[in-house]
């Protein structure tokens, strides 16, 4: 399983968490680490799926502290997926 699609299924799996728990704007997140647990995820693929959910609006982070943005149900002004063919 590549680096890459572990990514997507931690972020697939991040947002659906996300979605469906009643998290409030302003919430502080569980660490990362404790998320992998909670999730049944590796570690490592959090942090790249992390920093995504940063670009989109949807998480903010204060030095190692995580919280849901303020903002979680507005749309992000600008989005851009791409994906890259190997041959």
């Amino acid at each position: 399983m590549s680096f890459g699609h572990l990514v997507n299924e931690a972020h697939a799996r991040l947002r659906s968490w996300l979605e469906s728990a009643a998290h409030r704007p302003g919430t502080r997140l569980p660490s990362e680490r404790t998320l992998a647990l909670q999730l049944g995820l590796q570690h490592y693929p959090l942090n790249p799926t992390m920093a995504r959910l940063i670009t989109e609006g949807k998480v903010e982070r204060t030095g190692y502290k995580l919280f849901v943005a303020d903002h979680w149900l507005q749309p992000p002004a600008f989005s851009c997926d791409f994906e890259v063919a190997h041959r």
